[in-house]
C-alpha cells in the first residue's frame, strides 16, 4: 500500500512539471505570435489614425462654419488682424480725425502713430494719453466699421466706406425741458436746433439707426447722440442732455 502511493505521488509530480513545460512553450510561442503579428503595433497605428482623423473632421466643420458666416454676412467670433488693417473716414465728415490702421499693431491718427493690441473684435489703445477701445464690425456690404464711445456718450463711428453706411430719417419734435431746448427734424439731412425765444438754426444730421445713434452738425467731433425710444440723448463730460419727442 506504501508503495503505490509513493509510486502515484510520483506520477502527480512528473505530470505537473510536464504541464509547466508545455505552459511555458505555449507562452513563447504566443509572445512570438504577437511580436511578429505586429499586434501591439497595428493597435498604436490604429490609435494614432483615430486621432489624425478626428483632426481633420474638426478641421472641416471649422473651414465649414467660417464660410457658412461669410455668406451670412456674418463675421466669425475672432478677426485676423489682417482683416483689420485698413484707412477708417469718420461718419461725421471731419477728415482730420480719420483713422488708419497701418499694420498689426500700429495705428495712426492725428498724424501720430500708436501702438495697439488687438483680441477678437476690439482694439486697445492709447491715443493722446487716453486709451480707447475701438470695436470692430464687418458689415454684409464688406465695408468695415469701427466705432467706440466717447467719455459716456454715445459711439462714434468710423468707416473704410461712409457710402456703405445705412442711415436714416429722423422725424418729429424732441424738447429739453431743463434747458428748453428743441430739435426738430427737418428731413432726411437737416434739423432745427433752438433754445426758447431764439431763432431756429438748421444743422446738417446723420442718423446710423443700425448703431443706434446720431449726428448732429457741430464745433467738434464730440456731437454725437444715442437715439432710444422718443428720446435723444447728448453726454458731455458733466452733463447729460434728454430731448423727449413732443
Amino acid at each position: 500500500m506504501n508503495r503505490k502511493l509513493k509510486e502515484n505521488k510520483g506520477i502527480t509530480l512528473v505530470a505537473l512539471i510536464i504541464t509547466i513545460i508545455v505552459l511555458l512553450i505555449l507562452a513563447v510561442v504566443t509572445i512570438s505570435a504577437v511580436n511578429e503579428g505586429s499586434l501591439f503595433a497595428h493597435a498604436n497605428n490604429a490609435a494614432t489614425g483615430y486621432t489624425e482623423a478626428a483632426e481633420k473632421e474638426n478641421t472641416m466643420i471649422s473651414n465649414w462654419l467660417t464660410e457658412l458666416a461669410k455668406h451670412d454676412g456674418k463675421q466669425t467670433s475672432t478677426v485676423e488682424q489682417a482683416d483689420i488693417v485698413g484707412t477708417y473716414y469718420a461718419a461725421d465728415g471731419a477728415e482730420a480725425y480719420n483713422i488708419e490702421i497701418i499694420d498689426g499693431s500700429t495705428i495712426s491718427f492725428l498724424g501720430n502713430t500708436y501702438n495697439y493690441t488687438h483680441s477678437g473684435n476690439s482694439i486697445v489703445a492709447t491715443i493722446l494719453d487716453t486709451e480707447y477701445v475701438l470695436n470692430y464690425t464687418l458689415l454684409e456690404n464688406g465695408t468695415k466699421v469701427l466705432y467706440f464711445s466717447n467719455n459716456v456718450g454715445a459711439p462714434i463711428i468710423y468707416a473704410t466706406n461712409i457710402l456703405g453706411l445705412t442711415t436714416g430719417t429722423m422725424t418729429g419734435t424732441y424738447y429739453y425741458s431743463e434747458r428748453e431746448r428743441y430739435l426738430n427734424f427737418i428731413n432726411e439731412t437737416t434739423v432745427e436746433s433752438w433754445e426758447e425765444g431764439v431763432t431756429p438754426e438748421n444743422k446738417i444730421y446723420k442718423y446710423f439707426p443700425q448703431f443706434n445713434v446720431l449726428y448732429i452738425e457741430g464745433e467738434d467731433m464730440s456731437d454725437w447722440y444715442m437715439v432710444g425710444n422718443n428720446t435723444v440723448t447728448y453726454i458731455d463730460e458733466s452733463t447729460t442732455y434728454v430731448y423727449e419727442k413732443q
